[in-house]
């Protein structure tokens, strides 16, 4: 059984069901992926095919997972569900 030292775990040793610093880097690692999404399509391919502001409206519902990501938002995950499926 793993043990540390968490001081805003609930109670016990940390597991993922009673940790809240799993529940809180979840939409940050959300955001990051769609950011990672973000630079690559207007980064690589706007820069090249010399379309970046195509891209950027290309990837609009992307931003809206970078916003709400870093604002820890818990509707982060429901948000980014659809746009990594597609």
């Amino acid at each position: 059984m793993e043990t540390n030292d968490h001081s805003i775990c609930k109670g016990g040793p940390c597991a993922r069901e009673n940790c809240e610093i799993t529940d809180a880097t979840e939409p940050v690692w959300i955001a990051v992926c769609c950011l990672m999404i973000i630079l690559a399509l207007v980064g690589g391919v706007g820069f090249v095919s010399g379309l970046v502001l195509h891209h950027l409206v290309q990837t609009l519902p992307l931003w809206v997972g970078v916003v709400l990501g870093f604002r820890r938002s818990p509707a982060t995950g429901w948000i980014g569900l659809p746009l990594f499926l597609f």
